[in-house]
């Protein structure tokens, strides 16, 4: 198993990934234009030279000085599921915003995906605040 940031020459590789977990089609451009972006950060999993996971995150600014870690988005092909790939996927994206000076990460998930909750409570990641909302706003909804 390998476990590290994304690099353009690899893009292609994320494609059965991304398009299972997102239910959208990769477009390589945007991909490259999201690797070239301040704070904007993706990682692959390899299991067997093949990449089986991919995540998306980004580093926010905070005026206290601080930065946070932000996990958008973190898939694995769903045969590759219940192995334990995911809590070590998670752990190594944990430790990286670690050791990049993140004073925290945090991600937004929901109760209806109990597998997803298993692995980041697994990790040390704690729900504190169960009655909290996230409200979102598409601009682009279709």
């Amino acid at each position: 198993m390998e476990i590290k940031l994304l690099e353009e020459y690899e893009i292609e590789e994320i494609r059965e990934v991304f398009e299972e977990d997102s239910d959208k089609i990769l477009n390589v451009e945007n991909v490259k234009s999201f690797l070239n972006t301040p704070n904007c950060y993706a990682f692959i999993l390899k299991k067997d030279n093949k990449v089986v996971g991919f995540a998306y995150c980004h580093g926010l600014a905070r005026p206290d000085g601080k930065k946070m870690y932000y996990l958008h988005d973190i898939g694995l092909l769903e045969r590759y599921r219940d192995k334990g790939l995911g809590t070590e996927f998670m752990k190594y994206i944990v430790d990286f915003a670690k050791n990049n000076g993140f004073s925290e990460i945090f991600l937004i998930t929901d109760y209806n995906n109990p597998r997803a909750c298993h692995v980041y409570e697994k990790v040390g990641f704690k729900n504190e605040i169960p009655d909290e909302v996230c409200y979102v706003y598409e601009f682009d909804k279709k």
